[in-house]
C-alpha cells in the first residue's frame, strides 16, 4: 500500500511558540506521532506515506526548535510544561477534525514525552503505542544531560562529524547504514541539547513516573515495542512498564534504535492491525 494524496499543513501557536503539524489521510481512525530526540515531522513520514490505511488520519508532530515549530530558548521550560501544552493541541486536532479518540505514538524522545502527556487527556486517547521508549534516564544520558563535563563530551558527539560517525557505529547495531551524521547536521545543536536537559532531569523523569499514572493507563490499550539491537535500558523500561502496567503488550522486533526504518512492516502491523 502506498498513501499518495499531499499532506496538509497546520500550526498551532501556545505562548508565543509555534508548532508545526503535518496532517497525512482524512480519515476517522485518528494516530499522533511525537518524534524522537533528532527527528522532525519527517521521522514518520516514509512510514505513513506507505503503510496509513486510506480509514485512517496520521498527524506527524514537529516537537519545538525541531523541522518548523519554534522553540524560545530564552524561556526556561520543563518537559512536564511542554506536555500540557501539546495536550491542548491535541484537543484543538480532535475538535478541529472531529475526531472523538486518538492514538497516540511516541518514539524514543516521543515515547518520554507520553508519560507526561497521558494524564492530561483522558479519555480523549485510547491507546498509546510507544516505540524504543525510556522510562528511567540511564546513567550515560544523564552525564551528558547533566554535567559540565558532559556537555563537553555531547558537543564533541553530536556536533563533530568523528563523534557522530563513532555514534552511528555504536547506535545502528542492526543497520549499518543508519547515519547520526545525517540527523544531527540538521538540526541545532543548543536546541538538542537544551532537549536533553529536559529529557535527563530525574526531578522529572523517574521510575516513580509510573506509579504516578497507574491509575492513568491501566484501562488503556498499550503496545511497547523494542528492537533485539537496541539499548539494553530499554529493553529493561520495557519489561519495567510491564511489570507495573498489566494491560501492556510487548513486542520485541528485528531491529536497532531505528524500527521505523529498519522493520516498518512490521511496525504497520503493529499500529495499524492489532
Amino acid at each position: 500500500m502506498e498513501y499518495i494524496e499531499q499532506p496538509s499543513t497546520t500550526q498551532v501557536t501556545i505562548n508565543t511558540q509555534r508548532w508545526h503539524i503535518k496532517r497525512y489521510g482524512r480519515g476517522k481512525t485518528a494516530y499522533l506521532g511525537l518524534h524522537g530526540w533528532a527527528g522532525s515531522h519527517k521521522t514518520f513520514e516514509p512510514f505513513v506515506q506507505q503503510y496509513l490505511p486510506p480509514d485512517s488520519t496520521f498527524f506527524a508532530v514537529d516537537m519545538p526548535g525541531y523541522g518548523k515549530s519554534t522553540f524560545a530558548k530564552n524561556t526556561p521550560t520543563t518537559i512536564y510544561n511542554l506536555a500540557k501544552s501539546l495536550a491542548v493541541i491535541i484537543e484543538r486536532l480532535c475538535a478541529m477534525y472531529n475526531i472523538p479518540v486518538i492514538t497516540v505514538v511516541g518514539y524514543c524522545a516521543g515515547a518520554e514525552l507520553v508519560l507526561f502527556l497521558a494524564e492530561h487527556l483522558g479519555d480523549r486517547v485510547e491507546r498509546y503505542v510507544l516505540l524504543e521508549a525510556f522510562t528511567y534516564v540511564p546513567g550515560y544520558w544523564s552525564f551528558l544531560g547533566q554535567t559540565s563535563c558532559g556537555n563537553c563530551v555531547y558537543r564533541f558527539l553530536f556536533e563533530n562529524g568523528c563523534g557522530q560517525w563513532l555514534m552511528s557505529r555504536f547506535v545502528a547495531q542492526a543497520d549499518p547504514n543508519t547515519s547520526m551524521r545525517d540527523w544531527f547536521s540538521q538540526l541545532d545543536g543548543d536546541t538538542t541539547f537544551l532537549w536533553l536537559q529536559m529529557l535527563t532531569d530525574k526531578g522529572y523523569m523517574n521510575t516513580d513516573r509510573l506509579m504516578v499514572l497507574k491509575t492513568v493507563l491501566e484501562s488503556k490499550k498499550i503496545d511497547i515495542t523494542f528492537g533485539t539491537n537496541s539499548f539494553s535500558d530499554i529493553k529493561h523500561s520495557a519489561y519495567l512498564f510491564a511489570a507495573v502496567f498489566p494491560n501492556v503488550r510487548l513486542h520485541e522486533i528485528e531491529s536497532g534504535h531505528y524500527p521505523l526504518i529498519e522493520n516498518a512492516i512490521v511496525i504497520a502491523d503493529i499500529l495499524f492491525s492489532l
